[in-house]
């Protein structure tokens, strides 16, 4: 047996029993494996197992480890059902398309041109991932339009070595292949709405003889928003000719593709101003379903809080003061939920009002009188007290005795 087979059999176990209840550390675990998917460009353990056995330290994170032992040796690993990203897991990753651009570099017949690009690439990954993530692309799917990588810039701040490599050698990907339909189960879907109004616009904003202020004016910008960073998008703003402050005095923050839209219309930009604006905003814009559609019910801890109205609410008081009955020399007060019965002005026993009132309906109901009650309850009590002192644990009634005595 392999040294590391008991290791890899002691984490797959750790890891089962984190997530095995629905509780702070499941959500705990599943947080740092969605972390750990993020900053390896990875969307599955599969592809997580290969990108890990290729770093040169080991991480302390015990997924990590895991993932990291099973690369190495060549292990399949399949983590709880629990640990995924969803629907987001099934797209194509920065990892997959890399392993797919390598793929192309290695099939025969390939151009040296194309294998030192994907060399250069392979080496500056990491921080073609960092500088994407910073313009907003979280995926490589956001950098389609249609079905080709249109919306890699042409040039960047301080121009990057490698990225016209990465253009040259994203041209050669085949997308259809790479990027199919997510939701394969109700039929060809019709295409997004930022994804048709930024091809009309992209193509509008290079023809000379089209008005750009009627390529904004489409209702469906309604319903385009931006997750881009709005830091980002203020300093390319100012770099763009629209200077803007960096302290937002806004309470709340104002979409990106709102500010594209109102440039657009009424800032009298010029067509190179809009089109940058546009291609370094459109890898991070997404359609909502409708502008006018209520909110998903997250459900009752996300309610507004309900007010009611007092204005015909009455409360009754008068059954907070002491009830007393009187039965042939015996006085039963009824008060706080307990029930003292006094003889001769002494308090002979006290009892919860529900049990009192429970034996009080057995005698009415058999015609025996109350005062009876009151003579043979004190006998009761002394039983259930030298029955309760036998036991190992406390009736109700005991317990309220002692919470009332110590008045805690």
């Amino acid at each position: 047996m392999h040294p590391v087979v008991p290791l890899v059999q002691a984490l797959a176990q750790h890891i089962e029993q984190l997530v095995a209840l629905p509780d702070e550390l499941r959500a705990t675990t599943l947080r740092k494996y969605r972390k750990l998917c993020d900053s390896c460009g990875c969307h599955n353990e599969r592809e997580l197992a290969v990108h890990l056995a290729e770093e040169r330290r080991p991480r302390a994170c015990p997924l990590a480890r895991l993932l990291r032992a099973c690369g190495r040796l060549g292990i399949g690993v399949r983590l709880p059902a629990c640990l995924s990203l969803g629907v987001a897991g099934r797209d194509t990753s920065w990892h997959g398309l890399l392993m797919h651009l390598k793929q192309n570099a290695s099939a025969p017949g390939a151009s040296q041109e194309l294998v030192e690009d994907v060399k250069t690439i392979a080496q500056s990954w990491t921080a073609i991932r960092r500088r994407f993530r910073r313009r907003g692309v979280r995926m490589p799917r956001q950098l389609l339009l249609g079905s080709s990588f249109g919306l890699v810039p042409e040039n960047m701040r301080k121009n990057p070595p490698w990225l016209q490599p990465l253009r040259r050698a994203l041209d050669t990907a085949d997308c259809r292949r790479l990027f199919p339909r997510l939701d394969r189960g109700e039929g060809a879907p019709e295409m997004a709405a930022h994804q048709t109004l930024l091809s009309e616009l992209i193509s509008g904003l290079k023809q000379p003889d089209v008005q750009t202020e009627t390529l904004f004016t489409d209702r469906r910008w309604r319903l385009v928003r931006s997750f881009a960073p709005r830091q980002s998008w203020l300093a390319v703003l100012e770099k763009n000719g629209f200077p803007c402050s960096r302290e937002s005095e806004l309470p709340v923050r104002v979409d990106p593709a709102t500010d594209l839209i109102e440039i657009g219309q009424y800032a009298g930009a010029s067509r190179e101003q809009l089109l940058a604006l546009t291609l370094w905003l459109a890898p991070s814009l997404w359609s909502c379903q409708d502008d006018d559609a209520p909110m998903a019910d997250g459900g009752p801890l996300t309610w507004e809080p309900v007010r009611l109205s007092t204005d015909r609410v009455e409360f009754d008081s008068t059954c907070l003061g002491a009830e007393v009955e009187v039965h042939d020399g015996w006085t039963v007060t009824h008060q706080d939920s307990t029930t003292q019965i006094k003889g001769e002005g002494d308090v002979r026993v006290t009892v919860a009002q529900g049990r009192y009132r429970l034996l009080e309906t057995e005698c009415l109901s058999k015609r025996v009188p109350i005062e009876y009650l009151c003579e043979s309850i004190l006998e009761m009590a002394a039983h259930v007290e030298k029955y309760e002192s036998q036991r190992p644990f406390g009736s109700r009634q005991f317990w309220h005795g002692i919470r009332e005595g110590t008045r805690c």
